[in-house]
């Protein structure tokens, strides 16, 4: 008969009186909330009946290799030591031991029935605590692929394929011949590659379908060959629409079904032949971009798709070298000089030059024209800070334009960085609100025939995550802005290169200068404070990312993270970064409440600010409304379609600037009749100190100062600077190095055809 529990040393008297009832008196339930596999070790002990059935729970057992001995194998006594009595050695006979169930079957138990309940991030976090441990789990490989089995059922039936392929993958590598795996591979890969079409992602589509007939050749002739056959037939469709829009003449429509021909099947017969022979006739070049153009602009603009597209549409009088150049000025139009030091510019017209439309010889009085009309008020193009710094314009011997200031300019040719109308690249041929397109202007004099595309067409995306995807997907060839949160999504390689624009462009809020609450400087002051500008730029824009030049500024100058001896950019970095405090912030709120109501009625805490519809702005401007509400301001935000002015109707005004050459760029922000509204006498004191430069040291010294008044008064609201990227396909050729603009040097791209990669 089996023997009862005893305390080892005890006498038999003390067994035959103390047995089962002594040992279970310390074995309450354990009342630890933390999953099991993160408790303290402990086996579990199920005695027969003669002892109550009671269920011990001990601390691991010793045992060899951490194994149940065999029934045969189960002689003399088992030496326990209880969890609840800790400390304390008793010994059981095996005969009285009916089940022994180790701490590791115990979890692994547990991680089934969270299998069973469909809770498989909970079973994996038990998985993997058990795939840690030696000896190997008994039975633990088998669960594991069970578990994925059973969520790649789940996650088909629940139509999400991408995740029902990432498991099969895992699966796979556990144990490729697993039972059922090669069925379950097929259904997935077909469903995902119906998916893949459906999006016209053709590529990804043909690269499951070549995976699933090279692990199991068997669908090769099946349902592998079905879709093949279904791509060939679509491709074969498209052939014929490239050869009919072809022979009508339709250059760019037989272009666009040419690229998704070869996307859809690239080897399809004729297929390559006709689009090289296309593509050499009429080259088109696609660029993804997030802002459209909506409307050229007829005078400077910091407005993204405005900067972009302005160097398409018209040629400036003086343009700047990219990033790797020494930033000096020139002109495509003729000679820049300056004989008179900084008092004036001349450009000296090259013979011949061809107005485009209607086609006549370029003469001094077009230029002039152009000119004095930037100058000129109720002009479209006019330009307060150009007609203010602008003495006149005279008209020389042999073609000289000369531009004469009122005071000295060291950087006199920036002022002519405006373009004659219609005298560019390209022209705008047609505008959706998808997709632009602009077309080469055959006389234009600047680049050579038959080297850059004969056509661009912008195409319009909701993020530049989906723009992206139509980069790897052919749709497009070029992406003009990666957001900081997607630059991880896409690197330089053997197929695509990222590049980094030369200047970065600082964030500002402008305040409305017809705002009698926001001319105070004090509530300025309480929204710098008020916004947490680190962690909006480090969290919200960067992810966590360190990307160097990215980072929050004192003023509206560009910290550049290079040194340019060339472009002085003036920022004062011994200017300290005001910190992020709500406590100071709501205390000035008020002090500008109590300011503004003693000249006024009682003022609005309310306010409007306003953005462009474009990602960062909107993600930067919804956690700034959130915290200006916490310190007493009531904020609506207001999106700005593309291409449209923000109006009257704001306070704040999220803006990019681009302080390409700050000695000019500065008057057009903070001087007299600028952007930010009226002039201090001590911010004008500043820029005409900043006239008197004689060189780039002393224009950078005094830009400092500007940056010091700038930082103090609070024109703007800094927030931070972007540096900001690019990225194109390697079949786009002549793309300098950190250009100050997409299109810069247009004139020399080159794009070859592009062949889908297999």
């Amino acid at each position: 008969m089996p023997r009862s529990p005893r305390l080892v040393n005890w006498t038999k008297m003390a067994v035959a009186t103390l047995g089962v009832a002594w040992l279970m008196c310390g074995i309450a339930p354990a009342k630890d909330t933390d999953p099991l596999y993160l408790q303290s070790p402990f086996d579990e002990i199920t005695l027969d009946e003669n002892n109550n059935n009671a269920v011990l729970k001990v601390k691991p057992l010793n045992l060899p290799g951490r194994k149940v001995p065999a029934p045969a194998d189960r002689k003399g006594d088992l030496e326990i030591e209880l969890v609840e009595q800790a400390g304390q050695t008793f010994a059981v006979a095996w005969g009285a031991v009916v089940k022994v169930r180790l701490f590791e079957e115990l979890v692994l138990a547990e991680a089934q029935q969270r299998v069973q309940e469909g809770r498989f991030d909970e079973a994996y976090a038990y998985f993997r605590s058990l795939e840690a441990k030696t000896p190997p789990v008994v039975g633990l490989k088998d669960a594991i692929e069970s578990c994925l089995y059973t969520q790649i059922g789940a996650s088909f039936t629940a139509g999400r394929q991408d995740e029902a392929m990432t498991l099969l993958a895992e699966l796979s590598g556990r144990n490729p011949q697993r039972t059922g795996l090669s069925k379950a591979y097929e259904r997935v890969s077909l469903e995902l590659a119906k998916s893949r079409i459906a999006e016209g992602n053709f590529r990804a589509a043909r690269k499951l379908l070549s995976n699933l007939a090279e692990r199991y050749p068997e669908t090769k002739t099946t349902s592998v060959a079905e879709f093949e056959t279904m791509l060939k037939d679509k491709a074969t469709a498209l052939l014929m629409q490239t050869k009919t829009d072809l022979a009508a003449g339709k250059l760019r429509e037989a272009h666009e079904a040419a690229g998704k021909m070869l996307e859809t099947w690239p080897a399809i017969e004729e297929g390559k032949q006709l689009a090289a022979e296309l593509h050499q006739k009429y080259p088109l070049l696609s660029v993804g971009v997030i802002s459209p153009l909506a409307a050229a602009p007829a005078k400077p603009s910091d407005d993204w798709a405005s900067v972009r597209t302005g160097r398409l549409l018209g040629r400036p009088l003086a343009e700047a070298g990219s990033g790797e150049s020494d930033g000096a000025f020139s002109s495509s139009f003729g000679e820049l000089s300056r004989p008179k030091g900084n008092a004036q510019v001349v450009l000296k017209l090259k013979d011949g030059l061809k107005w485009q439309e209607p086609p006549r010889i370029l003469r001094a009085q077009d230029v002039v024209r152009t000119l004095l009309s930037a100058a000129t008020p109720k002009t479209p193009g006019y330009d307060e800070s150009f007609a203010k710094v602008l003495a006149g314009v005279e008209v020389g011997t042999e073609g000289e334009i000369r531009a004469v200031f009122v005071h000295p300019q060291l950087k006199g040719e920036a002022w002519l960085q405006r373009c004659l109308p219609g005298y560019g690249p390209y022209k705008l041929a047609n505008a959706a609100p998808q997709q632009v397109s602009f077309v080469r202007q055959a006389a234009y004099f600047g680049g050579a025939a038959g080297i850059q595309p004969s056509e661009i067409i912008e195409r319009t995306y909701p993020d530049a995550a989906a723009a992206i995807q139509a980069l790897r997907r052919g749709e497009v060839s070029m992406v003009d802005r990666i957001s900081p949160w997607d630059l991880r999504r896409i690197s330089s390689g053997d197929e695509f290169t990222v590049e980094q624009y030369a200047l970065p462009r600082v964030s500002v809020l402008l305040p409305n200068p017809r705002r009698l609450l926001l001319a105070n400087r004090t509530l300025r002051r309480a929204i710098l404070y008020a916004i947490d500008r680190e962690s909006i730029l480090r969290r919200g824009l960067l992810t966590g990312q360190s990307i160097d030049g990215c980072e929050v500024v004192s003023g509206p100058l560009p910290r550049l993270p290079f040194s340019d001896d060339a472009r002085p950019s003036g920022y004062d970095p011994q200017v300290e970064i005001r910190p992020y405090d709500p406590a100071v912030a709501s205390v000035l709120v008020a002090v500008a409440m109590q300011e503004a109501a003693s000249s006024a009625a009682v003022p609005s805490k309310s306010l409007t600010l306003a953005f462009p519809a474009e990602p960062i702005a909107r993600i930067a401007c919804e956690s700034i409304s959130r915290q200006l509400e916490l310190v007493g301001l009531q904020i609506t935000l207001k999106e700005i379609p593309a291409g449209l002015a923000a109006g009257e109707d704001y306070d704040l005004l999220y803006e990019e600037l681009v302080m390409q050459e700050p000695v000019v760029d500065v008057w057009r922000l903070l001087g007299p009749g600028g952007v930010s509204g009226e002039c201090s006498s001590a911010m004008l004191l500043a820029l005409r100190s900043l006239e008197q430069a004689k060189d780039v040291k002393q224009a950078t010294l005094r830009l400092q100062e500007v940056h010091r008044v700038a930082a103090a008064e609070l024109p703007v609201v800094p927030l931070w600077q972007l540096v900001n990227h690019f990225a194109y396909h390697k079949s786009v050729k002549g793309v300098p190095t950190r250009p100050i603009g997409l299109y810069q040097d247009i004139e020399k791209w080159q794009v070859e055809l592009r062949v889908p990669l297999e």
